[in-house]
């Protein structure tokens, strides 16, 4: 059995920029997995799956703009 540890965004909406993973993939038994904007890393003990996934160092871009405190409106 494998344990996952996903690279998850800072905000709802944000776009995976770049990873570096290599750090991770060089410890032992570590798999990456990476598909479009979805990066996994997977090892049999789930503890140095969390390892492995703070290793990666990732860049995000922003989420767009949303509606705020000022912007949003409620019709009844």
């Amino acid at each position: 059995m494998l344990h996952a540890r996903l690279v998850r965004p800072p905000a709802l909406g944000a776009r995976l920029r770049s990873a570096d993973t290599s750090a991770a993939e060089r410890l032992a038994g570590v798999r990456v997995i990476r598909d479009e904007g979805l990066i996994a890393v997977l090892h049999e003990r789930p503890d140095i799956a969390e390892q492995a996934l703070r290793l990666v160092k990732t860049e995000f871009d922003p989420p767009p703009p949303g509606p705020d405190d000022r912007t949003i409106s409620i019709t009844w």
